[in-house]
């Protein structure tokens, strides 16, 4: 494959090289392989998980946002969100390009299919949530993706996203060692510069209506908190503590729900 000449996510040109490894966008800060291409999961087992607090939690918070229960989502993996939706009343579906993740979701009967991301073409704009949980570093077109999970969302539908926060500041100085530095991640197409990614969907028509940092507070108060609580208490003492532990990239990810407005903003 040749090497990237627009970036992936804003479509951006004149790419700089940021190091051996990675090219960087000048408009954006998106980081992408010099390859790029990404290693492909030595065991998918590795990637799959049952379910967790933290997919109620993120089910009751989507629940107060919107009154639609259709959702859908892309890279489910082996399904683990797709059946706590289903179990909470949602209509979920959702699809993976990894068919040996899928093989593990056959409980979930035609509620997941296997589809390479690239290929996903949805035909309406019908679903009140579409989520892309830890995709968007893994697929080679970040940008079009999402414009697809845009097109999918009816009028004021959610989209729910989470990406790595290994381009902030802290992660680039915190992260040291060889095997856990954010340039030598092998499963990663791209990183996404703090707020880079967020002023792009702006443009797209999207407006932010949760931004929180991965995992902050446990590691702030010493381990006070179970996970599943860390956010509802953070929010409940201190509405804008997690946007704080946000802006100043705190937290190994940046967790979000946006709101499908169609209004377009200036990039």
């Amino acid at each position: 494959m040749t090497e990237p000449s627009q970036c992936p996510l804003c479509d951006g040109g004149g790419l700089v090289p940021e190091t051996a490894r990675y090219l960087c966008c000048p408009a954006c800060g998106t980081l992408t392989q010099v390859t790029g291409e990404a290693s492909v999961l030595s065991d998918p087992v590795d990637y799959a998980r049952g379910q967790n607090p933290a997919d109620h939690r993120w089910l009751s918070l989507l629940s107060t946002l919107t009154e639609g229960r259709r959702l859908f989502d892309v890279g489910c993996g082996s399904g683990a969100f797709v059946e706590a939706a289903s179990a909470a009343g949602w209509q979920a579906t959702g699809f993976d390009s990894d068919r040996r993740l899928i093989g593990l979701a056959g409980h979930l009967g035609d509620k997941v299919e296997a589809l390479d991301a690239q290929h996903w073409n949805p035909v309406d704009d019908s679903y009140d949530v579409v989520r892309l949980w830890f995709v968007l570093e893994h697929v080679q077109f970040p940008g079009r993706l999402l414009r697809r999970a845009i097109g999918a969302l009816r009028s004021k539908g959610l989209l729910q996203l989470a990406v790595p926060n290994d381009a902030g500041w802290l992660s680039r100085r915190v992260m040291t060692s060889p095997d856990d530095r954010f340039w030598e991640h092998p499963l990663h197409l791209h990183h996404f510069a703090p707020f880079g990614l967020e002023r792009w969907l702006e443009t797209q028509g999207c407006e932010a209506e949760v931004a929180e940092a991965g995992r902050p507070t446990e590691l702030m108060r010493g381990g006070s908190l179970p996970l599943d609580e860390t956010w509802e208490a953070v929010r409940r003492t201190d509405p804008s503590l997690s946007r704080l532990f946000y802006q100043l990239g705190v937290g190994r990810s940046r967790e979000m729900i946006w709101r499908k407005t169609g209004t377009q903003g200036a990039w």
